[in-house]
């Protein structure tokens, strides 16, 4: 039983800056912030497994080589993993909060 996964418009900004960024310090390294964080989404994915939970019915799982943060979460009936922010580890809880209102 494999989730199908959503992201949302915010995390899908939130992806594209980091990308930019890392793009902008070393050519490729955009690219294999990418391939990690494709990497997550394929593990949330497959895994049958609750990830660590932020808040309420929000999971988080952090990404191995880059500071940044995938916040979730699944719907069960749907199998469909909803993706609604991927944070720099230094981001505020604020931010977070806001998005899951």
């Amino acid at each position: 039983m494999s989730y199908q996964i959503f992201v949302t418009k915010d995390a899908t900004q939130d992806v594209e800056s980091a990308y930019e960024f890392y793009e902008e310090q070393q050519l490729d390294l955009g690219e294999r912030f990418l391939d990690e964080l494709h990497a997550a989404f394929e593990k949330i994915k497959n895994d049958n497994i609750e990830y660590q939970k932020y808040f309420g019915e929000i999971q988080k799982i952090k990404l191995e080589v880059f500071p940044y943060t995938i916040y979730f979460h699944k719907k069960k009936e749907e199998l469909l993993i909803v993706v609604g922010a991927v944070l720099h580890s230094k981001e505020s809880f604020q931010k977070l909060q806001k998005r899951y209102k």
